[in-house]
Order: structure tokens, then sequence, then C-alpha cells
């Protein structure tokens, strides 16, 4: 498997709703963070991110996002990541309706690095690489990168 992570163009996708109420709930977070914010979540779902979303997005995904970030940002660059005995993904649409996605950048767990983060929604999916149901997995969110980033 490639490792890739990065932004690809403001697109619609079919499948996924993203006004749809997040499954693990959502959280306002203002910059500079005291610490690293972490959510339990379920990775997975029955929609193939690639049928939808261009390239380099992967994996399979909910409909409804996992989660929403409200992110005031400053000048500090945006880490999101997962973490997982799973093989995991990622796909994010930001404040600007670019999608961030990420695969396989820590062993099997993705990271996304926001470098100039744009204040706003960021609606956020974990998602698995293979359609095998919903795995255990933490979605972080940090200014620092993760260890072994």
């Amino acid at each position: 498997m490639a490792i890739f992570a990065g932004a690809v163009s403001s697109m619609p996708a079919a499948s996924q709703n993203p006004g749809a109420t997040p499954t693990y709930g959502e959280e306002v977070l203002i910059s500079p963070l005291e610490e690293v914010f972490e959510v339990g979540v379920q990775a997975g779902g029955p929609i193939k991110v690639d049928q939808d979303l261009p390239a380099p997005c992967r994996g399979y995904i909910a409909s409804a996002p996992d989660f929403d970030l409200t992110y005031e940002a400053t000048d500090l660059p945006l880490y999101i990541f997962v973490s997982s005995d799973s093989d995991t993904t990622l796909a994010i649409a930001d404040p600007e309706g670019t999608w961030h996605c990420s695969d396989d950048d820590i062993g099997l767990n993705p990271v996304v690095r926001i470098e100039a983060p744009p204040s706003g929604v960021y609606t956020i999916w974990v998602g698995t690489y293979r359609e095998s149901g919903a795995e255990r997995a933490a979605l972080f969110i940090s200014e620092t990168p993760p260890l072994g980033y």
C-alpha cells in the first residue's frame, strides 16, 4: 500500500453526508491548543471513498461524519491523526470545502497535516482501508506532529 497524504480539490462526495449529525460528537478548539484532543471512534463503513472522491482518498467510511471540529486557527499547523490496531484512513472536508485524505503515514495509521489551516468546521471521517465493518480507533487533533511522523 502506498503512503499518501494530501489535499484534493473541492468536490462534493455523492455518498457522504457532511450535514449529518456527527456520530462521535463535535468540539470547538481554539489555537494554541494546550493539549492533544482525543476521541474514541469506530472506523469504517459501507461507502467506498475512492468512488466519490479523487485520489489519494481511499477506504470505507460511514455516510455521517464521525466528528466535527470547529477550529479557530493561528499560524500553527494542524495535525489530525488516528491510532488503531486496524488499517485506517482519514477523509476530511476543511472549512473551504477542500478534501484532505491520508493512509499509512505511521505504520497503518493516517496523519493529515494542514500547514496553514483555515478557521471553521472540519468534517472528519475515519475509515478502514478494507471493507471490514467497524474497527476501534482513536482520533487525535493536535498542533504538534504525532510520534513517528
